[in-house]
């Protein structure tokens, strides 16, 4: 289920959409909505507060109010980045057909870590403009996350463009990526977890 949050002033409109995820968001759509329209109230009052509590809802309103202050890009890529989940040989398929920048996304954490490591390895000397983005799921221990690292080659790692929640423990997870060099990021349920700043004021009229 979907709640969108419109935005509009004298001269431009915007929008964002608010979409709770069923057993990762702490929030439920309800909730969401009711903080979003408790937020869009005091906005179109003209007050400068903080964004909506719930991640979700911040998140709608924080598009609807950049759309709005002329803040997004006008062009964008709207591609899916072709998923690998077992067998590179599809990806490869998947990878010649794609014009411009290359970029794929690899579940890890599926299989041994050796064999993970050995598969990224692959595809990255493969196709030398190649991006990967790697999600292992917390699937790892500290040292199976160390023995993937040992199979790719070190040059490799500014290809890769993350590697999601490597490990079961998120310091554990923190160490591997400083160690060996790679850029961590945390999954949806972990940054639904997490306070949001209070953003900026943005300086938008209002209506």
């Amino acid at each position: 289920m979907v709640c969108f949050c419109a935005c509009a002033t004298a001269s431009a409109k915007a929008g964002g959409e608010i979409s709770p995820l069923p057993g990762f968001s702490l929030e439920t759509l309800d909730e969401a909505q009711a903080a979003l329209l408790a937020w869009a109230s005091a906005w179109r009052d003209g007050e400068e507060g903080a964004l909506p509590t719930p991640p979700s809802a911040a998140f709608g309103a924080s598009c609807a109010l950049a759309e709005l202050c002329g803040e997004l890009p006008q062009a964008a890529d709207y591609r899916a980045a072709p998923l690998c989940a077992g067998d590179p040989d599809e990806l490869f398929a998947r990878l010649s057909l794609m014009p411009g920048e290359k970029v794929a996304k690899v579940k890890v954490g599926l299989y041994e870590a050796v064999r993970d490591g050995m598969v990224v390895n692959l595809l990255l000397e493969a196709i030398p403009d190649l991006t990967l983005r790697l999600d292992a799921n917390r699937a790892w221990t500290p040292l199976k996350a160390q023995q993937f690292a040992k199979y790719v080659d070190p040059h490799y790692r500014s290809r890769i463009a993350f590697l999601e929640e490597p490990c079961k423990n998120r310091d554990d997870s923190r160490a591997f990526a400083q160690t060996n060099g790679y850029r961590y990021r945390l999954g949806m349920r972990a940054c639904a977890r997490r306070t949001l700043p209070l953003p900026p004021s943005r300086g938008c009229g209002r209506w």
